[in-house]
């Protein structure tokens, strides 16, 4: 994976963005870890955000429903709301990779990618 900057304690700086390069958070972020579901390798990284950018209302309307349904005990949520969020095609800033499994509570930011291949 091509880094696009890296800053102390080996945290990462990157832009979450859409399918188009369209900003919508600049984060730092970690590798956390690796695993593998359903035959699909995924990479999970935690991190903060530093920067918010023009964010499409649906989206913040759907994280917040996210961060709701987590916050009273559901964790099924991708099952529930999953289809809607991948629609906006999230991915990191210029790397072939698409985010999933999306997660922010306040500056917190926790998801997976995925290699598109």
């Amino acid at each position: 994976m091509k880094i696009r900057a890296i800053v102390n304690n080996n945290n990462l700086i990157d832009l979450i963005t859409n399918s188009h390069n369209t900003p919508f958070w600049e984060i730092t972020y970690h590798w956390h870890r690796m695993y593998q579901a359903k035959g699909i390798q995924y990479q999970h990284f935690v991190g903060e955000i530093t920067t918010t950018y023009n964010i499409p209302k649906e989206l913040i309307s759907l994280l917040d429903k996210q961060c709701k349904l987590v916050n009273e005990g559901i964790f099924s949520v991708d099952e529930i709301i999953g289809d809607k969020i991948k629609a906006f095609k999230l991915k990191l800033q210029n790397k072939n990779a698409c985010i999933v499994n999306l997660y922010i509570e306040g500056d917190g930011v926790d998801f997976c990618i995925v290699e598109n291949n």
